[in-house]
């Protein structure tokens, strides 16, 4: 299955930190863990979006809750990245 990136506006969790999102359904945890872990190796430690503050600038973070499975990017750099590598 593949994954859809999501440009973000205000309206989405991490609108205000992040430009883009790639959503997983929960089946696909296994997935999520490899490029979750191919993120931290490419860009250095990210953050859990509930742990962001205002100073603190990742160039990404994810989200796991009841709802969603999600990794987040901060711009069109780190998003390019991603598909050049994951698509």
């Amino acid at each position: 299955m593949r994954n859809t990136v999501t440009k973000l506006d205000q309206r989405y969790a991490g609108g205000h930190h992040f430009k883009y999102c790639v959503d997983f359904v929960f089946k696909q945890h296994e997935d999520f863990i490899n490029k979750r872990n191919w993120c931290w190796e490419t860009w250095g430690p990210g953050c859990e979006l509930k742990f962001i503050d205002l100073e603190s600038k990742p160039a990404w973070a994810w989200i796991t809750d009841t709802h969603r499975i999600r990794l987040y990017f901060k711009d069109d750099a780190e998003v390019n990245w991603y598909k050049l590598r994951w698509e």
